[in-house]
């Protein structure tokens, strides 16, 4: 057996007293964020992982089985790290996560541990804890197609075959007062009440472009439209911000018929006989409901 020399069983005890850990957060717009918990910055592979936020890991678990091996970042949140505004937009919802560990006095010596994605962003005070989600979490998600009387598509997709992008499914409004939940509109008291209820609206213009949120409820009085949203904004939208709303399904086969004329399309079981078909006996009525009705 060939003994180590000298000077590599030195590096390799100096690697042992030089090694950290790099997180690479990679948005769904392309946007890359580093962290390491070296008291320096690193840079390799385009990215500087910044030492700034003071970012620390807890440990990284694995296992054999299928359960997800999770971890946290914690660290201090910063507007040019973490934004606040950037978190409540969604901006980090299942980005794309690495952790490496590194050499700082070498990058080049550096090992992928893992790969996953951003979980739930608490924040506390001053600072945040992220989560760390490992791939193995995308096989507690439900595949496939599950019998229910609703329909399991999306409105809109491939699936649906609505075309979201038709006028009579798309309005464009204004606000006509500040809000962060539930929003007041202009320019759209044409539609009728409830047409928007599980829709989406998004925002045209102002610090929260792009944004989408989902519909909780909409209602027109008049002339006034109020559109009350799931999860409220991060910060206040100005009057006079420009949005577009989409029409809502409630996953029932009259709306899709009724609402979109897409029958066809219904991804759903509505005849399927339900529970209450265990309990039925013959009746001397004729009704096969045990005598109910």
């Amino acid at each position: 057996m060939q003994l180590i020399d000298s000077y590599t069983n030195d590096r390799i005890t100096r690697m042992g007293a030089s090694l950290c850990t790099c997180w690479r957060i990679i948005r769904s717009d392309g946007i890359e964020l580093g962290f390491t918990d070296h008291d320096q910055d690193i840079s390799f592979t385009g990215t500087t992982f910044r030492a700034a936020g003071g970012a620390t890991g807890t440990a990284l678990e694995n296992s054999a089985d299928l359960a997800p091996d999770n971890a946290d970042i914690v660290g201090v949140l910063q507007e040019a790290d973490l934004g606040t505004d950037a978190i409540e937009a969604g901006r980090y919802d299942d980005a794309r996560i690495e952790v490496w560990q590194v050499d700082w006095e070498d990058p080049a010596a550096r090992l992928l541990l893992k790969v996953g994605s951003l979980g739930n962003i608490e924040r506390s005070g001053g600072g945040y804890q992220a989560e760390f989600r490992s791939v193995k979490h995308y096989l507690d998600q439900v595949t496939g197609r599950l019998y229910g009387r609703t329909c399991d598509a999306s409105l809109g997709d491939a699936r649906c075959g609505v075309n979201l992008a038709q006028a009579q499914y798309r309005t464009s409004g204004t606000l006509t007062s500040e809000g962060v939940r539930d929003l007041t509109l202009s320019g759209v008291d044409s539609v009728e009440t409830d047409w928007f209820t599980g829709g989406a609206l998004v925002i045209d213009d102002g610090p929260l472009a792009g944004v989408i949120r989902s519909i909780r409820l909409h209602e027109k009085t008049g002339a006034q439209v109020a559109i009350s949203l799931w999860e409220a904004l991060p910060i206040a939208l100005a009057a006079g911000t420009g949005v577009t709303l989409t029409a809502g399904c409630n996953k029932r086969f009259e709306t899709c018929r009724e609402k979109f004329s897409n029958s066809t399309n219904f991804r759903g079981f509505p005849h399927i006989p339900g529970t209450d078909v265990l309990t039925a006996y013959p009746s001397d009525d004729g009704q096969n409901d045990g005598g109910v009705g």
